[in-house]
């Protein structure tokens, strides 16, 4: 500390997973107003792991060398998809007292992550090889009649109809998965926890 003054920053861990905020310098009542998208993987009993919070001061040499102010946990397995949760927690000691007036106060939800279930995808599509997907063009693929099935496949358009009920379906498909995520099950790489830190009071 510099005067009664603080260089506080926060550090969110989930599991093995690290982030860390700015530093706000010379305050005891910090605003970072941050955003982290946090992979989350359960454990081998099926378990989420909480969110940590630790706040530090970062003056003592930096980062590297900083002083310990205070932590807080949120239990995420709780929290909704799509909808922020706000939440304001008051800071405990390294003995796990309680602080009477120091908080932090963060939102956090769950979110798709549509990268991993894309990658899923993809890969769920090289199970059953050629059939399903297009065929490599380099071997061709004959019927019983000697009709080259991957000309078959390059001749065959979509129609605007078609094209159309096709995305429309698509839409409705994702609104209704969309739907559904508040009640499932939360399975490695397929979720993220999306923190919004917004800031500490009476450090």
């Amino acid at each position: 500390m510099d005067s009664g003054k603080s260089d506080p920053f926060v550090t969110l861990k989930v599991g093995k997973e690290k982030r860390e905020t700015k530093v706000c310098w010379k305050t005891l009542n910090p605003v970072w107003n941050e955003e982290f998208e946090i992979p989350c993987s359960a454990d081998s009993d099926g378990a989420i792991p909480i969110l940590k919070v630790i706040v530090a001061d970062s003056d003592f040499g930096g980062i590297e060398t900083s002083q310990f102010i205070g932590k807080a946990t949120l239990d995420l397995e709780p929290l909704h998809c799509k909808e922020f949760q706000k939440f304001t927690k008051k800071l405990k000691d390294s003995k796990g007292f309680v602080f009477t007036n120091s908080s932090v106060t963060l939102c956090a939800r769950w979110i798709y992550c549509s990268v991993q279930a894309k990658a899923d995808e993809k890969n769920k599509s090289k199970v059953g090889g050629w059939f399903g997907s297009k065929a490599d063009d380099s071997e061709a693929v004959f019927d019983d009649e000697g009709t080259d099935l991957n000309e078959a496949w390059e001749e065959k358009e979509e129609s605007p109809e078609e094209k159309a009920a096709r995305e429309a379906e698509e839409a409705a498909n994702k609104d209704k998965e969309q739907a559904e995520l508040e009640g499932v099950s939360i399975e490695s790489g397929d979720y993220q926890i999306q923190v919004h830190i917004i800031e500490a009071r009476h450090l």
